[in-house]
C-alpha cells in the first residue's frame, strides 16, 4: 500500500482549518504514532456547491518512507 485516500469529515490546522475538532486530534495522533505523512497542502479538497463553502475533509495518507518515490 502506497496511500489511502478518504474523506475523514476531521477538521485540524495541520490540513487546512483555522481549528481543530475531536476527529482531527485523533487523525493527527494516529498520523504521528504510525509515522505516516499528510500529503495535503492546506488547499481545499471539497467544495459544497449548495453554499459555496470549501473544506480539506479528504486527506491523502502515505508511509513516510515511500516519499522518496517522488523525489
Amino acid at each position: 500500500v502506497l496511500g489511502v485516500l478518504g474523506d475523514f469529515n476531521s477538521r485540524n490546522t495541520s490540513w487546512g482549518y483555522t481549528h481543530r475538532d475531536h476527529r482531527g486530534q485523533i487523525v493527527e495522533a494516529f498520523l504521528e504514532e504510525e509515522t505516516l505523512l499528510l500529503l495535503n497542502n492546506n488547499q481545499p479538497t471539497r467544495h459544497k456547491a449548495s453554499n459555496g463553502n470549501f473544506s480539506a475533509i479528504n486527506l491523502t495518507i502515505t508511509y513516510i518512507n515511500y516519499t522518496t518515490l517522488f523525489d
